[in-house]
């Protein structure tokens, strides 16, 4: 069987993504080819990329019986879940991206060395991207100010290409496709053509719906008030209330940065986007 692990990352789109590549199931029947929705792929593969040194046995043993009914009934798998390299909450904590997405890889290899694996990850603008799993981050967890948290989060000190080269690292043998987030409407239908090894003309149409929005401005406002006056519980207690309250596609969205500061970071991204261009051992889809 051959797996294509599509690992996120967070805040690219990956929601959609997963429902879309549901939605083209009917259409890879013929072929064997098949999706797993995301619960089911979170709750029997995804605990075993967490797991410290000897203490994943049961994890193992059910992704392992997991991907062995998968290799039963298809020939080939598009398993999907931003969380299989971290979390967002995860990245705040550490100050960094993805601090342990090579343990975390190198716990799912030996359940997946039967297999033919390939690799599928997207990236995203600096600027954007932490200001989005902020929002995320803040949703899973005790509610900390974007403040508190940027001060200690450290752009430079990891970033994309050092993430994608641990990946190789963790399966030398497998391709890696890597797509800017910024292009997703141009890459979205040539690479599920791939996947699902069909002509382009006969996927269906893909909602432009975004499950999940980065919160506004206000949102973040209200709850920064409440936690200075409150404190991080009531905060934490009040998110989801708040976050609802005042959503939707007119409100401003959150947007911490300075013109100095987002141009200095999205002058990184575009350093990367280069060193990921000019990558041999990279499959790298820009429209």
């Amino acid at each position: 069987m051959r797996i294509d692990l599509h690992l996120g990352v967070h805040k690219t789109a990956t929601t959609h993504l997963q429902r879309y590549w549901v939605a083209c199931n009917p259409l890879g029947q013929a072929a064997r080819i098949h999706c797993p929705p995301l619960d089911e792929v979170r709750a029997e593969l995804t605990p075993l990329a967490g797991v410290g040194d000897g203490h994943g046995v049961p994890q193992f043993k059910r992704a392992q019986a997991y991907l062995a009914r998968l290799a039963s009934a298809h020939a080939r798998v598009i398993l999907s879940d931003e969380n299989l390299i971290g979390t967002c909450e995860g990245n705040f904590a550490q100050g960094c991206l993805y601090p342990h997405a090579a343990d975390r890889m190198a716990n799912l290899t030996g359940a997946l060395q039967p297999f033919e694996v390939h690799l599928l990850i997207s990236v995203r603008r600096y600027s954007d991207y932490l200001r989005s799993a902020y929002c995320e981050a803040i949703r899973h967890s005790r509610y900390f100010t974007f403040e508190s948290a940027i001060k200690r989060f450290q752009p430079e000190k990891r970033r994309w290409p050092a993430i994608l080269r641990e990946l190789r690292l963790a399966f030398p043998q497998s391709t890696l496709t890597c797509w800017p987030y910024e292009a997703l409407h141009q890459v979205r239908g040539s690479m599920t053509s791939s996947l699902f090894e069909l002509d382009i003309n006969r996927l269906p149409v893909a909602s432009e719906e975004r499950p999940r929005r980065t919160m506004s401005r206000l949102a973040i406002k209200l709850l920064d008030d409440i936690h200075s006056h409150a404190g991080a519980e009531v905060a934490t207690a009040a998110r989801a209330s708040v976050e609802k309250l005042v959503a939707g596609p007119k409100m401003v969205q959150f947007d911490p940065w300075t013109d100095e500061v987002r141009a200095r970071l999205d002058a990184l991204y575009e350093e990367d986007l280069l060193v990921l261009r000019s990558d041999p051992t990279l499959r790298f889809r820009h429209g």
